[in-house]
């Protein structure tokens, strides 16, 4: 049965230019990602490679932008003047499940949408994206997304420079308590509410949002402890240049609270496009001293000729107090690319190098990355 859903998929999207258009306000778009590295190993830097340290990569070993093995999704919406709905489910995990949305949304006043189900709202969101090879910050990071995974979105936006948000999350659950939804004190990791507003100036965009949500995942960048306060403000009044600059800090100091400052900048020019991006984490655990690491990583793309381009990208991560998952690591990606219309294919080297004296294990894959587009 999964076999014959992931061919129907495949097939519908192989069918998307014919049909991206239903009719009036239907359409249906897709989107692809795989990575395979047909070669990689594992050792430890200054001794010598065993064979039996070969393997060959379904899952990234070095970057967790795949750990779900690649992923094809297929959306559809439809959208009318006071009605609409967005809805995609994914094939990952060797499993058809809902994807990033399901949602339906009534428009109540010219300046008014009330959104329900599992919502991405992105009005707000930070500008500047992170790598695809390696491990980097994404735009959640700059600013963190309306992302309730069932609740409602209201969307207020009295004229064209001004958004107002607000959304509660219940998870996925049927029944929940008001106090873990509400409650200062919620110790709920699926349930909670945010609120955030932004204002487009001539130069740039202002925002600011409060988020009381929890989250068992202490890397997660769509929900944070500490019922964070986040600031963001992206400069875009020069061509091609973006500069982001965002910070966030706990109202509430637990065990696994951040409070943080980024900066990010993204400037393209004739052949050749760069971002860079550095941000300061403090961890104020409530009963030990505190603790500080630091972020920072780059990309930098370089077009040939087409269809090829050359890229490279870089990453740094200091040791994470809260995590072992980040461990004072050093990564690296060079590649070439083929742009195709829609789609594009990468192949390169990933090399993820640590730091410490503990910790001097590497490890290498050749990345093979196919992506696709339909929208």
């Amino acid at each position: 049965m999964k076999k014959i859903l992931a061919i129907i998929i495949l097939l519908c999207m192989a069918a998307l230019p014919l049909f991206a258009q239903l009719g009036p306000g239907l359409g249906v778009g897709g989107w692809a990602r795989y990575v395979f590295s047909p070669i990689g190993g594992e050792g430890v830097f200054g001794e010598g490679l065993d064979k039996d340290n070969l393997y060959v990569y379904t899952q990234s070993r070095a970057s967790s932008n795949f750990p779900q093995k690649g992923k094809i999704g297929l959306a559809t919406w439809g959208n009318s003047d006071f009605v609409g709905f967005n809805f995609d489910f994914a094939y990952q995990n060797n499993l058809l499940e809902v994807g990033d949305q399901a949602q339906i949304w009534v428009r109540l006043h010219d300046t008014l949408m009330l959104h329900a189900g599992k919502i991405q709202g992105n009005a707000l969101r930070g500008k500047i994206a992170g790598g695809q090879l390696i491990n980097m910050e994404e735009e959640d990071h700059l600013f963190f997304r309306f992302y309730p995974q069932f609740g409602i979105l209201a969307d207020y936006t009295p004229n064209d420079n001004i958004y107002i948000g607000a959304s509660i999350d219940a998870g996925n659950t049927s029944k929940i308590k008001a106090s873990d939804v509400y409650g200062w004190d919620s110790v709920s990791n699926t349930a909670g509410y945010q609120i955030g507003a932004g204002y487009m100036f001539s130069i740039g965009h202002l925002r600011a949002q409060f988020i009381h949500l929890n989250s068992g995942d202490i890397n997660s960048a769509l929900y944070a402890s500490g019922k964070p306060l986040q600031v963001a403000f992206a400069y875009t009044d020069i061509y091609n240049l973006t500069v982001e600059l965002s910070g966030r800090y706990p109202l509430r100091t637990t065990h696994s609270s951040i409070y943080s400052a980024s900066i990010a900048a993204e400037y393209s020019y004739e052949r050749i496009s760069a971002m860079g991006r550095f941000t300061f984490m403090g961890f104020p655990h409530p009963d030990a001293p505190e603790e500080f690491c630091i972020k920072a990583g780059s990309v930098i793309k370089y077009a040939i000729n087409f269809p090829l381009f050359l890229g490279l990208e870089f990453s740094y991560a200091a040791d994470n107090p809260l995590t072992n998952v980040i461990d004072d690591v050093l990564q690296v990606a060079p590649y070439l690319g083929f742009r195709y219309g829609r789609g594009e294919f990468r192949i390169g080297l990933l090399w993820q190098q640590g730091l410490k004296d503990d910790n001097p294990n590497y490890v290498f894959e050749v990345p093979l990355l196919f992506e696709a587009r339909f929208f």
